[in-house]
């Protein structure tokens, strides 16, 4: 684990960040089809799949799960794609909560991380964005 609470896992050629959440026992990581994958730390087993970032009936578009962060207490997951949404997550059960921004192209999400006082930031290729969570 790195000093910013992610995980490395793969082999240096195709390597996967995972973020651990707030209490050590779940990792979370993008997965295969538009997904994120939420593991049990201690064996990798599969704990929830989220899949709110593949093309349906509602959304004509896909993106590849590029960022992850977990809200402080532990109880929801942040997501943001290549196709520029962002959804907040159910974190045991993977069920979709609500969706921050729709998709939007050419706006990537790059980033996200948590402040301290709750305020879920977005780096978006060249805008930043927030929400309070709390």
């Amino acid at each position: 684990m790195t000093i910013d609470g992610t995980t490395r896992m793969g082999n240096k050629h195709d390597t996967v960040i995972g973020v651990v959440s707030p209490d050590g026992r779940f990792l979370a990581a993008p997965g295969e089809n538009h997904t994120a994958v939420v593991r049990v730390a201690a064996t990798k087993e599969p704990w929830a799949t989220y899949y709110g970032h593949q093309a349906g009936v509602y959304r004509c578009v896909c993106g590849t799960v590029r960022a992850l962060v977990w809200l402080s207490d532990g109880s929801s997951i942040a997501s943001g794609s290549t196709d520029g949404s962002i959804h907040l997550w159910h974190a045991r059960t993977g069920v979709h909560q609500r969706t921050l921004v729709q998709p939007q192209e050419g706006c990537p999400v790059l980033a996200l991380t948590l402040s301290h006082d709750g305020y879920l930031i977005a780096l978006r290729r060249r805008d930043v964005n927030t929400w309070q969570l709390n």
